[in-house]
């Protein structure tokens, strides 16, 4: 190996390219060099080098794509940087230690999970794992948007170094303020104010029944507490509305994401019926996404209105638990809706109405996991 090779091979952060058509662009990604002459970048295997004395140029080989092949004219090579230029256009590169990242990383006080809001992107949810790897979450427009970035954290210049493909955060961004509890980040201008989120505030109850758990003679409908359907059209002739706090864990980020939905609750005495119209808040407006009714033969064999019947369920047993809206005694049910697994708390004096419902269920090797809790009875 010659002293050229063995300066190149390593880490290199491509910090700055002067290009013909699009001027100065910043791409802060990382390039390894590896000595066995792969090459690797970010991450992601996508060809092989070599170093050409004679031409004084790192020769690259790709099958994956043909902007990694042909040669790359040393201008500049030290310790610390590098400068190339391949087919007129220059290339910056500095070295990268990552035994000094990670060092820097771990004492920075980034580590964690950070809580924001944009106008622009909605929730924002920032992780920082050691040794160099961020998660960035948005929830913005009920959609979920989630990229893993590597992370520099440099003490001198007080900024941090984003390489990934995040719409949010990449490349050279500024940390305004930090300390134990809040980060402000500029990126070109645009400020990005969060807040550490207390992760021993998250708790996630797994369920942990399976079908085999289930008699073959699965269910007690003599046990459930709305079996009367009188009894339930004479209590919820007097409510007009209920309202529920909804969380979704981000399994990415182990957080959650929290919003509102509501039933609005019309009774019909005569019939007798009843029907739940169900909204969800977004962005400070409802939208109605779908409509439940019971009366006549409608539902009327399905105890667990306004929520589906369950197959198969069994009664875990009577729990007094508390929620925003108060303290309920409950019938606790578990059971399943195909594959996702189910947990309810039926008020036992407010037929209708669940104190809490939990789901859990498999999203392609990864958990989906939501609570729902009574926030208020109107």
């Amino acid at each position: 190996m010659t002293a050229q090779t063995k300066k190149i091979t390593g880490s290199w952060m491509m910090t700055k390219v002067e290009t013909k058509s699009d001027g100065v662009q910043e791409p802060y990604f990382v390039t390894d060099f590896n000595a066995d002459g792969t090459m690797v970048v970010m991450g992601m295997p996508v060809g092989t080098w070599k170093y050409d004395k004679q031409k004084n140029a790192i020769v690259a080989s790709s099958k994956m794509d043909k902007d990694f092949n042909g040669e790359s004219k040393i201008e500049k090579l030290s310790k610390k940087e590098m400068i190339v230029l391949k087919d007129g256009n220059r290339f910056y590169y500095s070295k990268v230690n990552m035994d000094d990242v990670a060092a820097n990383n771990s004492q920075s006080n980034l580590t964690g999970l950070w809580r924001a809001e944009s106008d622009e992107y909605g929730n924002v949810f920032l992780r920082f794992k050691e040794p160099d790897t961020l998660v960035i979450v948005l929830t913005g427009d009920g959609s979920v948007e989630t990229s893993k970035s590597s992370w520099m954290y440099n003490p001198k210049d007080k900024i941090v170094v984003v390489m990934g493909f995040s719409h949010l955060l990449r490349g050279k961004v500024d940390i305004k303020e930090l300390t134990d509890d809040k980060l402000v980040l500029d990126k070109g201008g645009s400020l990005i104010n969060a807040s550490k989120v207390d992760e021993n505030a998250v708790k996630i109850n797994e369920l942990t029944f399976v079908y085999d758990d289930f008699p073959e003679e699965y269910g007690d409908d003599d046990q459930l507490p709305w079996r009367d359907f009188e009894y339930m059209i004479d209590y919820l002739k007097d409510v007009k509305k209920i309202v529920y706090h909804h969380g979704s864990l981000l399994a990415d980020v182990n957080a959650f994401e929290y919003s509102t939905y509501y039933s609005e609750i019309k009774v019909d005495e005569e019939k007798p019926s009843v029907i739940f119209t169900n909204f969800v808040v977004e962005n400070g407006t409802p939208a109605q996404y779908s409509e439940k009714y019971k009366g006549g033969l409608s539902g009327m064999y399905n105890y667990f209105f306004p929520l589906d019947e369950l197959a198969p369920y069994r009664i875990a047993g009577k729990e007094t638990v508390t929620v925003p809206a108060g303290t309920f005694k409950c019938t606790v049910i578990e059971g399943l809706d195909g594959d996702t697994k189910i947990k309810l708390w039926m008020i036992d004096d407010k037929p209708g109405i669940y104190a809490k419902k939990v789901r859990q269920g498999d999203n392609f090797g990864t958990m989906s996991y939501t609570v729902d809790e009574l926030e208020s009875i109107e």
